[in-house]
């Protein structure tokens, strides 16, 4: 099971007006209220398991379905042990523990950014996990290394040549290591004092902005290549605290995952939500959704219009009443606005 929700405190020279201005404390904080999970999660080995109806159905053998192997599911927190084996019980039935992988949710959250912020910081990321990033002397990677960065350590972002990065005097390092948040300047027609979410496809990087004043900062997993996630400016159409998430018909690969947290839908297809399946935020892995962690979404999904009404679990926006969100690459650093079904509209529509 994953350790309780915690804080904890960064402190590095973020968006500073100027080098020599004193360093920010950078709170990351995990949100007050628990993220709508289950006891645990747990994803299906191999091909798949037999799943039983009830404990008496377990006991004589008599199998309700197959659960294929692209199922993830959410266990009810009880087991039983039958002929020397134990079962969970599972939002599927019951289900052998041998055929279970459980999942952990990543602990990583996002930054509560100061103001004002001006200059580009950024999260390290080596190349593997476990593995350091080397601070250089100099812009090349035959230079000497100086020390050694760890996963998601956080940098200021001073100065960029060719392929490296300057992150103090006499300190480089690595462009591809790093995932860099800039400032981003508002989409078209919006309020002035409008909140709105930028994501950048290319540093895996997600800002929630009040106006132009970034407020929030972190790292996310958009989709892979084959299932790219697509550019545009949108609205939050669909909110629910959790939800059950499988591939539309007619794909090349399946999968049917239990419990997903704090899903934004903002096009058909398309949302952000919480991921307790993985912890490589800051890559692209996701089949087209925006993954984040439990935490972050949960802080987002609380930020977002349209609001959930204490006790409900899910609301829906008017057309132009949902928090925009923009999603840009370098190939569209200034995506059109989309509708619901991915066509572009006017702004002036969107944002009236």
């Amino acid at each position: 099971m994953a350790r309780p929700w915690g804080v904890f405190v960064m402190t590095v020279a973020i968006w500073a007006a100027a080098p020599a201005a004193a360093e920010d404390t950078i709170e990351a904080v995990a949100p007050a209220v628990a993220p709508p999970v289950a006891v645990a999660y747990a994803d299906i080995r191999g091909t798949g398991a037999d799943a039983y109806a009830s404990i008496a159905d377990l006991r004589a053998g008599v199998v309700d379905r197959h659960v294929p192997g692209t199922t993830f599911v959410a266990t009810r927190g009880k087991t039983v042990r039958v002929a020397r084996v134990t079962y969970h019980k599972t939002d599927q039935g019951w289900i052998a523990a041998a055929a279970l992988l459980w999942k952990t949710p990543s602990e990583f959250v996002g930054l509560e950014l100061p103001a004002p912020a001006t200059s580009p910081f950024a999260w390290v990321l080596p190349k593997k996990r476990g593995e350091t990033v080397p601070v250089l002397a100099a812009p090349a990677r035959d230079a000497a290394e100086v020390r050694a960065l760890a996963r998601r350590e956080l940098v200021t972002v001073l100065e960029d040549r060719g392929d490296h990065s300057r992150i103090g005097p006499d300190e480089w390092v690595e462009s591809a290591r790093l995932r860099v948040v800039r400032p981003a300047p508002r989409p078209d027609v919006l309020a002035a004092d409008a909140r709105w979410i930028d994501i950048d496809l290319d540093q895996q990087v997600l800002v929630a902005y009040q106006g132009d004043t970034p407020v929030f900062a972190t790292l996310v997993s958009t989709g892979r290549k084959k299932w790219r996630t697509p550019p545009g400016v949108y609205r939050i159409h669909h909110k629910l605290d959790r939800t059950r998430m499988r591939s539309p018909d007619g794909l090349g690969q399946a999968w049917n995952v239990a419990d997903v947290p704090w899903a934004m839908t903002f096009r058909k297809h398309f949302a952000l939500h919480g991921a307790y399946w993985h912890d490589g935020f800051g890559v692209a892995r996701s089949h087209g959704c925006v993954n984040l962690s439990v935490g972050d979404a949960r802080r987002i999904y609380d930020w977002t219009s349209p609001a959930v009404a204490a006790g409900e679990r899910a609301a829906d926006a008017p057309l132009d009443g949902g928090t925009v969100i923009r999603i840009r690459d370098r190939r569209s650093p200034q995506p059109p606005w989309r509708d619901f079904e991915g066509k572009r509209i006017d702004p002036a529509v969107a944002a009236p």
